[in-house]
């Protein structure tokens, strides 16, 4: 018999291909058999997101922070989550808290678009540039540019925007996204 470990890394790769057969019914047996599985809940709460069961996906990663406060992934998705459905201050409090801890890149690129879309161009560029500060050799260099000089735009810095925009496009010239917002 496998262990609990290869059960849910089979589920994991289930949830990353979208192959639901099995997983909530794994899942919930595994939460039934070991309830403080905070691994379980994690996945639980990433095919519900995948499904867009919202409501379910926020559950299962509150049950994850519950049982362990320093499960940041958690944090990382449920705030993704909150982005995606407009809850910006909820999304920014998630990612702060992430950022706190650990400092973990990732979490200022979201908390800087969560500060974009709720209005704080200033915030946001301040969480971009703390990106190239702590992660000189950033694999989304591209992305982060483009989206500093999104924000610089709306501040009315179209200069400084422009220099943003041309380095993003320089080192990624076949970036779709770019082409696609021609301010």
């Amino acid at each position: 018999m496998q262990d609990l470990n290869e059960i849910l890394e089979q589920i994991e790769i289930a949830i990353d291909y979208e192959q639901f057969d099995n997983v909530f019914l794994l899942l919930h047996e595994i939460t039934q058999r070991y309830p403080d599985c905070i691994d379980a809940y994690f996945l639980l709460g990433k095919a519900r997101h995948h499904i867009g069961e919202v409501e379910a996906a926020f559950e299962a990663y509150n049950k994850c922070i519950e049982l362990d406060p320093t499960y940041f992934q958690a944090y990382m998705n449920r705030g993704y989550m909150q982005h995606s459905i407009g809850m910006y201050k909820e999304a920014i409090d998630d990612y702060s808290y992430v950022i706190e801890k650990t400092q973990y890149p990732q979490a200022y690129l979201n908390r800087g678009v969560s500060k974009y879309f709720s209005g704080d161009f200033v915030g946001a560029i301040a969480d971009y540039n703390k990106i190239f500060e702590i992660e000189p050799q950033a694999e989304n260099w591209d992305f982060l540019y483009f989206n500093r000089g999104l924000a610089k735009y709306d501040l009315g810095e179209t200069d400084d925007a422009r220099l943003d925009y041309n380095k993003a496009l320089e080192l990624n010239p076949d970036g779709n996204y770019l082409y696609y917002d021609v301010r």
